[in-house]
């Protein structure tokens, strides 16, 4: 299997996401996620506390640096969760640097990347010290119990031993009883913090991705746009030269109207009448042609945003716009639906101050899955229009034709910009498909949640967008009734920053 570092934008991430941070911070369990050469990627609040490191210092450090007295069964288990293993003990002890002796119980297991190749390991440990000394405790108790009933069994045994042995028995099955309940609730609490990391690396990844294909749009774009302005410069001069030399060849025609015979047959061998009035249109077309790559150039630019790093005042229609350009290839017709319609119902708005990247992939997810579902109703349509058409022809019915052009499924995409109240606005983007029922409704912002076929989609998309808007402060949420159509809302509160 390949090597697999874990990549500086992972470690950057893990550092400035502030709902990652609040996770590592309040979690209740010592669990840190390593790399494939066990240096720390992040560890929970309780992790630096059990085993006594500054939060500063840990990230991008092998554990066996920092711990160099590491048991060899250790790093066996850490080697054998990088083949695919889970690896875990009940009780083990550990010796500090001070020659003190903790005893702890821990589990690993792998976490896999994008690609699914393993990435490196996630370990959580408890200390259980305390839990080893009550452990011992309960022995003593069940060892003077046994005691206790031997004795019972003495003829001269008084009832005053056999009630005192009554009441150690209920006190010893009272602690037995509630250290199982702690350690099944211990049990699932692990289980939810692994669950959550597994879930957080995912995203982490999905983000990403997300990032890496920002870059690639806007390198992509840069590298576009600069022969693309030396070939729009360019024609509007050879637009002018051509107008002259045009000029020029018609003064010749004035002042001699009786060219030589070797002129007139080059004049018919290249048409020289369509040759002057088809030149003209051809460079306007090459100047059309420009145009239309400069303004996707600049579409895919701004919807990239990938040097905006900090809260910038926008135009938040721009970006829906960008987003529509990029999507414009699945709004046209094909051979199997006909064109999208986008109907814009834009209001006056004042500059938003938000990461008009993040917003942008927001539209694009919306927009996407907007589309989506209009082709999904497209082809339920059609099946449901061709089987009224059988059933008319087997009746004998002549009006097929108008049947088909009253139920004709016609998709279409609404969006609307407005104000709501006077420092917040709302993005509504709504289609005509055959919306959805509650029950999706209600799953529809959880991660890993997907209607679609296995392997379309990774169900992250609605949920991602959910976090980017709330990152802003706003709210974003979905009203849909089944065979009317869905509207997701966005609604982002008008931040006002110091230098706009």
């Amino acid at each position: 299997m390949a090597a697999h570092q874990a990549s500086p934008s992972q470690f950057m991430y893990l550092h400035t996401c502030p709902e990652f941070q609040l996770f590592l911070e309040y979690t209740p369990t010592a669990v840190a996620m390593f790399d494939r050469h066990m240096r720390y990627m992040a560890a929970t609040r309780r992790w630096l506390t059990d085993y006594g490191f500054q939060q500063e210092s840990y990230i991008g450090r092998e554990h066996y640096e920092i711990f160099p007295q590491t048991p060899d069964k250790w790093k066996t288990a850490h080697q054998l969760c990088l083949t695919g293993c889970t690896e875990n003990s009940s009780t083990d002890s550990f010796v500090r640097e001070d020659g003190s002796v903790e005893w702890v119980k821990w589990k690993g297991c792998p976490w896999y990347d994008c690609n699914g190749e393993i990435g490196g390991t996630i370990f959580s440990s408890e200390i259980i010290i305390e839990s080893k000394y009550t452990q011992e405790a309960e022995i003593e108790k069940q060892t003077a119990l046994a005691t206790t009933i031997k004795d019972i069994s003495q003829p001269n045994c008084a009832e005053t031993d056999v009630n005192h042995s009554e009441a150690q028995f209920r006190e010893l099955y009272r602690h037995t009883r509630q250290a199982a309940l702690n350690a099944q609730k211990q049990a699932h609490q692990l289980e939810r913090t692994i669950e959550e990391l597994k879930k957080t690396q995912t995203q982490l990844v999905q983000s990403e991705k997300m990032s890496s294909l920002g870059q690639l749009v806007a390198g992509v774009a840069h590298e576009i746009n600069n022969p693309v302005n030396f070939i729009f410069g360019n024609i509007v001069h050879a637009n002018g030269y051509v107008e002259d030399l045009l000029n020029l060849l018609k003064l010749y025609q004035q002042t001699y109207p009786q060219p030589t015979l070797e002129i007139l047959e080059e004049i018919d061998a290249i048409d020289l009448d369509f040759l002057m009035m088809d030149l003209p249109k051809l460079l306007n077309s090459m100047k059309i042609g420009a145009d239309r790559i400069r303004e996707i150039v600049r579409s895919l630019r701004n919807f990239s945003r990938h040097d905006e790093a900090q809260m910038k005042a926008v135009d938040i229609r721009e970006g829906i716009d960008s987003t529509l350009m990029i999507l414009q290839h699945r709004l046209k017709a094909t051979t199997t639906r006909p064109e999208i319609k986008v109907i814009k119902d834009y209001e006056p708005l004042p500059l938003i101050a938000c990461y008009a990247g993040q917003l942008n992939q927001v539209f694009m997810n919306l927009l996407a899955n907007a589309i989506d579902a209009l082709e999904e109703q497209w082809i339920q349509g059609n099946y449901a229009i061709c089987n009224s058409q059988l059933a008319l022809r087997a009746s004998g019915c002549s009006k097929s034709s108008v049947l088909q052009e009253s139920q004709i499924f016609h998709p279409k995409i609404r969006i609307a910009t407005k104000m709501i109240e006077r420092d917040c606005i709302a993005i509504c983007i709504a289609d005509n498909g055959s919306g959805m029922t509650p029950e999706v409704q209600k799953r529809l912002f959880d991660p890993f949640f997907t209607t679609k076929p296995v392997g379309v989609g990774t169900g992250l998309g609605l949920s991602i967008s959910y976090q980017i808007v709330e990152k802003h402060g706003g709210k974003l949420y979905c009203r849909s009734k089944l065979g009317q159509g869905t509207e997701f809302v966005i609604e982002i509160p008008i931040h006002h920053l110091e230098n706009t």
